[in-house]
């Protein structure tokens, strides 16, 4: 049984129960890159918050209601353990399963920041 994955902080008063909390109205950006290295991108466009479309693989619309649900399910995503940066049982990656991820799943929000999670 993989340990459980690692959430690394230096301090105890930054311990978020959330692995990401950005605000779902403010993602403008979804980045997933399968394991086998596919890569689908979604965006929203310029003008209009409850437009998405594809820009990767094809350049097509969007389903909003899919990409919202991406979006909520990644902020869904908790932490179960903490770890500082130099915790002597802070598990590897590896050991989490996470060296070699399904999914990495990268929301980024109007300012530009990402949050990334690897699944």
């Amino acid at each position: 049984m993989a340990k459980v994955p690692p959430f690394w902080t230096d301090s105890a008063d930054q311990r978020p129960d959330k692995v990401v909390h950005p605000k779902p109205a403010d993602i403008r950006r979804i980045e997933i890159v399968r394991r086998d290295g596919t890569k689908w991108v979604f965006a929203k466009a310029d003008k209009e918050d409850n437009k998405w479309e594809i820009l990767e693989p094809i350049k097509a619309p969007a389903n909003r209601w899919n990409c919202d649900s991406i979006v909520d399910r990644i902020r869904d995503v908790k932490t179960r353990a903490f770890y500082a940066r130099d915790d002597e049982q802070r598990p590897s990656p590896a050991e989490c399963g996470l060296d070699k991820p399904l999914y990495v799943v990268t929301l980024v929000d109007k300012e530009g920041k990402s949050y990334t999670v690897r699944i």
